[in-house]
């Protein structure tokens, strides 16, 4: 709508009204403050019969001739009569008919529809604006009664009453009402989903802050869905902030949030914490110096926070009320400045914290201009349901009509394809994934040859086998792996209930990197798109595990942070430890030294309350570690002598190798040094991980040899272990300790 007609409309609505204040024109036609403040100067410069009332509205003051001309808006069905709304070859049918003139009795079919929830519907708008819903959908209605030769007779509010066999005669009448009561449903679905779309946008965007849900099985196209509205002509004039949960993020707070704050603030994944904290506190200071004492909650969640902050010194329920206001605070800012449309995909993996926000956002999207759109699975549950504003659309898998349009669009139109169109529509039940998949796998396999769109089979249909789940489809892929690699991706990500973390853990201790690397990301699809969450955890662990084992810090805590999140679930809480050890090893080969403790600690504890005598040395080794390098050193010795004594017990020679390696360490560590101890110590792990080929722990035991040495002024023999332990870092691409050692070797005159 042009400025000139908005004007025109606003003229001819207070003319109407006599007076009305500038919020009511700025919800009516949509305006930001600088439309709303022209509208404003030009109705009171150009228009002399209209006043500005004390600040808070404008007063028409002239007669109606005074005013331009308003056109009349065209009658709503209520107001018009019978014939004005039947199509002009069904009443003619009517005119020609004398008994539909003179009127006799007969047996007819009578149908009633209404909208259900309309009250609700329209409840808070203005008339014109409920006039411009209700219409519509009234005609889809008469539409669908009128293609079957029924006559409405009434219009009620927001329904009608039909007759089918009168005026005009047909001995099918009940059977055309009950199609015409049918393509009713169907076209008021399509026009309800293009109201959810356009009317939801429009009431936000006028300050009704609305909340909008696709909901659906994994499959169905939830996400391209929204990611096509974010796309589109809707949201121009919208800030849009897109973030999405993960299966693996249940266990992280704010997860989706800290996505969505580095969206915001433009920060890549190389900026260092410097870059993080200027980029995010130039971003807020700009939209309004008033957040300035929201940054520190901010910057705090992306780990960019001064050590000596005040904000670190708070009690953890401070903390979090003050993060919950600080990002609430930044989102309803930003909507005044621009309308937002804020995106929270696959709500069904949120965290707590991150459900915190959206409960209170929700509490608080009346009087915004923010449309919340997410999407979720059907076990996911809220409290929003009941709230005027929030409006769920659910997605179905395609019915078989979409179906095959779908399957044309992606095969072609091909003839001899018409059988394998409806056995993929039969197999796959509409799941529009399932269908892309099942395509690319019979492509993949050679049964499809072409070009997308214009495919056609290179093979009979009788020796097509088309998978019969999805399961079936990412297996099938597998098997078109090569031969090595097919055999780490079944050994690594075997899908079902019983999966070998023995073996898992044998491929990280080996060193077996460069393979690991290469499939470990293929067997977490795999896992995912089975959704099986025991696969899911023990992949997640053991990519975990061989991300921790070559150093790879971050990667090693994205994975293992995913599996502890699985594993706290009741049904996996037997893996718990494993998954602990793991990740609390992590947290202290990064420094968080405070974060290990209490999970390794727990993980220790739960080991001996449920008598997994097996899993304790396991869980020993790092938390010793860990206090090694906290300085106490007694409790790390007790804890090694511990797992020692337990990895002999049980025979379980790599645990004895890392307990007699830590024991070395912490011999190495004291001061002065117990040099000889130590040096045993180191030996003896030597000689295990060489015998069991455990490739990263004999680099460690070379390079703790190699410091020992250096300390106690042996530079020959320093020069050799840790040359030895460089060659063994640099041939696995151990970047972590492989400048370490360096530095080392370095020192040696």
């Amino acid at each position: 709508m042009t400025f000139e007609e908005i004007l025109d409309q606003a003229i001819a609505m207070l003319q109407r009204r006599g007076r009305m204040t500038y919020r009511t024109l700025q919800r009516q036609f949509a305006l930001y403050e600088e439309a709303l403040t022209d509208l404003k100067d030009e109705l009171l410069y150009a228009h002399p019969e209209i006043r500005d009332d004390a600040g808070r509205g404008l007063i028409w003051n002239g007669t109606p001739s005074s005013a331009p001309p308003a056109t009349s808006p065209p009658a709503s069905p209520q107001e018009r009569t019978p014939l004005s709304y039947t199509p002009s070859y069904l009443a003619e049918k009517i005119l020609t008919s004398r008994s539909a003139l003179e009127g006799e009795r007969k047996q007819v079919t009578v149908l009633f529809a209404d909208l259900k929830g309309s009250t609700e519907l329209i409840e808070g708008l203005d008339p014109e604006e409920a006039r411009k819903l209700l219409d519509p959908a009234l005609h889809v209605m008469m539409d669908a009664v009128h293609r079957y030769e029924g006559t409405v007779n009434q219009v009620l509010g927001d329904g009608i009453m039909a007759l089918f066999g009168a005026p005009v005669a047909h001995e099918d009448h009940a059977v055309r009402a009950c199609y015409a009561a049918l393509a009713m449903q169907a076209a008021m679905r399509r026009y309800a989903e293009e109201v959810r779309r356009s009317h939801g946008l429009e009431r936000a965007g006028a300050g009704h802050g609305q909340v909008a849900a696709l909901v659906g099985e994994a499959g169905v196209g939830k996400s391209r869905l929204i990611y096509e509205f974010v796309h589109s002509h809707y949201t121009q004039g919208w800030s849009a902030l897109e973030s999405a949960s993960v299966s693996y993020g249940k266990a992280t707070p704010y997860f989706p949030v800290i996505d969505l704050l580095r969206r915001y603030g433009h920060i890549e994944d190389q900026d260092d914490t410097r870059t993080i904290r200027a980029k995010l506190t130039g971003q807020v200071l700009t939209l309004d110096e008033a957040l300035q004492d929201t940054i520190p909650a901010l910057l705090s969640l992306l780990d960019a926070l001064p050590e000596d902050s005040p904000f670190l010194k708070l009690d953890p329920p401070q903390r979090r009320q003050r993060t919950l206001d600080a990002l609430k605070r930044l989102l309803l800012r930003e909507s005044q400045v621009q309308p937002l449309l804020l995106v929270f995909e696959d709500l069904h993996w949120i965290d707590s914290e991150t459900q915190a926000l959206l409960n209170s956002l929700v509490e608080s999207l009346p009087t915004t201009c923010i449309l919340l759109l997410v999407n979720y699975r059907r076990e996911y549950q809220h409290s929003w349901g009941s709230k005027t504003y929030y409006t769920q659309l659910r997605l179905d898998p395609l019915p078989p009509v979409s179906a095959d349009e779908f399957l044309q669009a992606l095969l072609g139109e091909d003839a001899s394809l018409a059988p394998l169109k409806h056995l993929l529509i039969a197999r796959t039940e509409g799941n529009p994934f399932f269908l892309e998949e099942s395509v690319r796998t019979l492509v993949e396999s050679g049964v499809l040859v072409g070009e997308p769109g214009a495919y056609r089979l290179a093979q009979g249909l009788p020796t097509v086998q088309v998978p019969a789940t999805v399961q079936a489809v990412l297996a099938a892929r597998i098997d078109r792996l090569p031969p090595e690699e097919k055999r780490l991706l079944q050994t690594a990500a075997v899908i079902g209930t019983e999966v070998p973390l023995p073996l898992l853990q044998a491929i990280a201790e080996l060193g077996m990197f460069a393979a690991g690397r290469a499939l470990g990301e293929e067997g977490l699809q795999i896992a995912e798109a089975v959704t099986h969450p025991a696969s899911l955890m023990v992949v997640s662990y053991g990519v975990g595990l061989l991300a921790l084992r070559q150093g790879d810090l971050y990667n090693a805590l994205s994975r293992l942070e995913r599996a502890i999140g699985i594993s706290q679930d009741g049904d996996h809480a037997n893996y718990f430890p494993w998954v602990a050890a793991a990740l609390g090893e992590a947290y202290t080969l990064g420094g968080r030294v405070a974060d290990a403790v209490p999970l390794l600690t727990q993980a220790l504890e739960q080991t001996m309350a449920l008598d997994l005598v097996g899993h304790q040395a396991l869980c020993c080794l790092p938390l010793g570690e860990t206090q090694r390098l906290a300085g106490r050193p007694e409790e790390a010795q007790a804890l090694a002598e511990r797992a020692l004594a337990l990895a002999r017990a049980h025979q379980e020679r790599g645990h004895q190798a890392y307990a007699l390696r830590l024991l070395g360490n912490i011999a190495a560590q004291r001061e002065p040094p117990e040099s000889d101890q130590a040096g045993e110590y180191y030996r003896q792990a030597l000689a295990l991980a060489e015998e069991l080929g455990m490739r990263p722990l004999l680099a460690h035991c070379h390079r703790g040899l190699g410091t020992l040495y250096l300390k106690i002024e042996r530079p020959q023999q320093a020069r050799a272990e840790l040359s030895a332990a460089i060659a063994l870092y640099r041939t696995m691409d151990m970047t972590f300790w492989w400048p370490q050692a360096e530095a080392a070797l370095a020192q040696i005159a």
